[in-house]
């Protein structure tokens, strides 16, 4: 995916979240937009899917347009870690930010915890696939100097940029699997949407506040302790 697809996507999911705030204060029919920004996320997690080069790999991992501090905090595989959107679901619950309802449900508490301890057993699987791989190139791949031409070298490190491409596809599947159960099982149709706009807002606040951080020049300085109140249009979460 090309920074200007990914600068379209990141556009057409703050419209679709502005769209969803916009149905909330009316309070119209949500379903359809919900349906609509969840197949944002599958158009988007889908396209990365498809590499037609090998060395095209890196790109998933180490997106250029992600800015180093939001891939420090927040990326696994190229993304947000699916359990970090669930860990983002349960605070959003239990502070009462969506239906105050939902932060006296123990039912709905214990399906989120259980939901998470799920996803990390799901989550250590794909690492431990990613941690063999990474084995696999340190040990066992030859390296050759560029100035040699080596067909079965080349062979065996796209053979193996191949099985990381489908250990990013697990990734992907498993974050739009996450988002899927939180939207049509865990949340009803009001919560939901509420959800997928503080999702969409933090996501853009996050990456606006990295990517002036990497603007700056100098040494990194690293407050012991600092908390930070993160804005998007409609709300704010600390």
């Amino acid at each position: 995916m090309s920074m200007e697809k990914h600068d379209r996507w990141r556009q057409q999911q703050k419209s679709g979240a502005a769209m969803l705030q916009k149905q909330l204060k009316a309070k119209w029919t949500l379903e359809e937009l919900i349906d609509n920004q969840l197949k944002r996320f599958q158009a988007h997690y889908n396209e990365e899917m498809v590499i037609t080069q090998p060395e095209d790999v890196s790109q998933l991992l180490m997106p250029k347009w992600t800015p180093p501090l939001e891939m420090a905090c927040m990326s696994w595989l190229g993304d947000w870690r699916p359990t970090a959107i669930l860990e983002l679901l349960q605070s959003l619950a239990r502070s009462s930010y969506l239906s105050p309802s939902l932060a006296d449900s123990p039912e709905t508490d214990r399906m989120i915890s259980k939901l998470i301890r799920e996803t990390r057993i799901e989550e250590a699987i794909i690492d431990e696939e990613m941690a063999e791989i990474q084995a696999t190139c340190i040990l066992h791949l030859p390296f050759i100097s560029a100035k040699r031409t080596d067909t079965s070298s080349v062979a065996s490190v796209q053979s193996e940029l191949k099985k990381v491409k489908q250990v990013i596809i697990k990734g992907q599947q498993l974050r739009l699997k996450v988002l899927e159960l939180i939207v049509k099982k865990v949340l009803s149709q009001v919560d939901a949407a509420e959800f997928l706009v503080v999702f969409a807002g933090i996501q853009d606040s996050i990456h606006q506040f990295a990517a002036q951080q990497s603007l700056h020049k100098g040494p990194v300085k690293c407050p012991k302790r600092q908390t930070y109140t993160i804005y998007w249009n409609g709300g704010s979460i600390r």
